[in-house]
């Protein structure tokens, strides 16, 4: 929550890194030191990415016909789950 006032900054560079600025060091880095705020991460980033992936996928049709797809996004796959809701072949 730290980082909210300097987020503009990051639209105006994006080299800034409000982030790192507030805290010393990637998000990631510093979620995953701390795993008692992995999930509210987790939480947090599901509430942004399935509403934005929902309405893709009612756009977007290039993902027909695909036979495998490979998740790397290390995490909790929500996103994954909704772009192939039954039978592909996923490789973790």
């Amino acid at each position: 929550m730290k980082a909210w006032p300097l987020v503009h900054e990051a639209v105006v560079d994006p080299t800034s890194k409000p982030f790192v600025k507030v805290n010393g060091e990637p998000a990631y880095t510093y979620y995953g030191k701390r795993p008692e705020m992995t999930g509210l991460m987790q939480k947090a980033m599901s509430g942004v990415s399935m509403p934005f992936m929902k309405a893709m996928l009612e756009a977007y049709s290039g993902f027909d016909g695909i036979q495998r797809l490979v998740d790397v996004g290390d995490s909790t796959g929500h996103c994954l789950r909704m772009i192939c809701p039954g039978g592909l072949s996923i490789l973790a």
